[in-house]
């Protein structure tokens, strides 16, 4: 993620992402439009843990942030507020979905992080930054919120696609 705007300046990456917490959730809305084809669903996860490795470099309100190494992270209370458009194709005599637009919010309750090796490994500069992210995640989250919004939408869409080139709308609907 490139960041430049707002309290924050810095690129930072994830990988080897793994997520943890994303089948216990509720569905507090859910409009299933056929006629129109629209979804619109409201999802809350009462809490996501996620471990990843990170490279970052950059400024966060004005304070310096560089390392690499293990990320760990705990969100509670998420809820995300999902609207999809879609249209049906027919491939091989059969219908499917085929996403055409999504749309995606969301809100977290709480958000605790911790980087490991920040500073080259510096404990007391690590642990002074780790406490700043914490104890500020709200404000700062907020200058990532459209590119952390944007990777949602790409997740969820990449998911649907693999998901609709399976399955057909008589697998998924069957009448």
């Amino acid at each position: 993620m490139d960041q430049d705007t707002g309290s924050v300046y810095m690129q930072s990456s994830y990988k080897d992402i793994q997520l943890y917490g994303l089948r216990n959730f509720t569905i507090k809305k859910l409009d299933f439009n056929l006629i129109n084809n629209k979804l619109k669903a409201v999802m809350k996860f009462p809490k996501i843990f996620m471990k990843s490795e990170y490279t970052i470099d950059g400024k966060i309100m004005m304070l310096p942030i560089v390392g690499a190494g293990p990320c760990n992270a705990n969100f509670t209370d998420v809820e995300i507020d999902l609207n999809i458009l879609w249209e049906i194709v027919s491939k091989e005599n059969q219908a499917y979905f085929k996403i055409n637009d999504i749309e995606v919010h969301y809100q977290v309750g709480n958000a605790q992080i911790h980087l490991l090796h920040l500073f080259n490994g510096d404990n007391a500069l690590s642990e002074s930054m780790n406490q700043y992210i914490n104890e500020n995640w709200d404000t700062i989250s907020e200058d990532f919120r459209p590119l952390l919004q944007e990777a949602l939408r790409e997740f969820i869409k990449t998911a649907s696609d693999k998901l609709f080139t399976v399955y057909s709308y008589n697998d998924l609907l069957p009448e």
